[in-house]
């Protein structure tokens, strides 16, 4: 039987990572304008985070996991505890020094450099497809936020 305990750590180490991203930008909007106290700010956002993934699905989590990379091959599993490691390494260096950063990009980069560097099976398509979003989605956020800002 295979010792699943150093990815569930390493997992739930992401999840921190990734609320004290992700959350704390979502929350700080709120708090910054006024509009809401912090205790329902966090109340929301948990709220959110556990509802989210019933009301919207997991296809981004399932894309990640298993579209991008075949992990289910020889040596797969080290390579996804090894993934998320370095996407945790990332968003901690970004963190100190201040930079803005994504979850999804530095997942999905650690998650293609293990894929090819550990000679996994790698699905071009799918990272093809989910790069061009990475790049797309800033560029067409900006031409919306100029649009309504007229």
């Amino acid at each position: 039987m295979v010792d699943n305990t150093p990815l569930i750590i390493t997992s739930a180490l992401f999840a921190v990572i990734t609320g004290a991203n992700d959350g704390a930008s979502l929350i700080a909007t709120n708090l910054s304008s006024k509009a809401m106290r912090p205790l329902v700010a966090l109340g929301i956002l948990v709220v959110a985070v556990v509802i989210g993934p019933f009301l919207l699905g997991t296809a981004v989590a399932t894309t990640l996991a298993r579209g991008l990379v075949g992990f289910d091959a020889s040596g797969g599993a080290e390579a996804l505890l090894l993934a998320v490691a370095i996407a945790i390494g990332v968003m901690i260096v970004l963190a100190r020094l201040g930079l803005p950063s994504s979850v999804t990009q530095a997942l999905t980069g650690s998650i293609i450099g293990i894929g090819i560097g550990r000679d996994l099976p790698v699905d071009a398509g799918v990272v093809g497809r989910v790069l061009l979003v990475l790049i797309v989605a800033p560029v067409a956020a900006g031409g919306f936020g100029l649009l309504f800002a007229m």
